[in-house]
């Protein structure tokens, strides 16, 4: 990962992160999608029950966000 990639990172993930949250909460959910805060396409999502981790994928393009925690 280049530093200009970690730089992205630490700026899309969090907002990835309080928009998966927010939809989570406002449609009481475990998994659905949000907009993608790097490209603008669809970030799909999971949320652990067990543990409340989150796991995401953007279904746009290879490179783009993809985690699990």
């Amino acid at each position: 990962m280049s530093d200009d990639d970690l730089d992205d990172w630490k700026v899309t993930m969090p907002k990835a992160i309080a928009a998966i949250r927010e939809d989570a909460r406002q449609k009481d959910r475990k998994r659905g999608t949000v907009v993608c805060p790097k490209c603008g396409g669809e970030l799909g999502y999971s949320i652990s029950s067990y543990n409340g981790h989150i796991h995401g994928r953007c279904n746009t393009t290879r490179g783009c966000l993809s985690w699990m925690m």
